[in-house]
């Protein structure tokens, strides 16, 4: 699958739009029903644990993926 290009699209859509392909499924390598492929996400993108430290700085460009302690994606966010 091509990386998507989000570069047109407002801020809200963005989050809709990765919030609906991501939330309720695993991070991993693979297109199956429950996975989402790593490799299809934005470039600019982290993937943060619910026992992730991260930095503060703001990043309006960066996809932000948040996964439970199962490792399932519980929210998305763009900063």
């Amino acid at each position: 699958m091509p990386q998507l290009v989000d570069d047109l699209e407002s801020p809200s859509c963005r989050i809709e739009k990765w919030t609906v392909m991501l939330v309720g499924k695993k991070i991993g390598n693979s297109h199956e029903k429950d996975e989402f492929p790593k490799s299809d996400l934005p470039e600019n993108s982290r993937i943060i644990t619910a026992d992730s430290m991260t930095t503060m700085d703001y990043n309006p460009d960066r996809l932000n993926v948040y996964l439970d302690e199962t490792g399932v994606v519980t929210r998305v966010t763009y900063q």
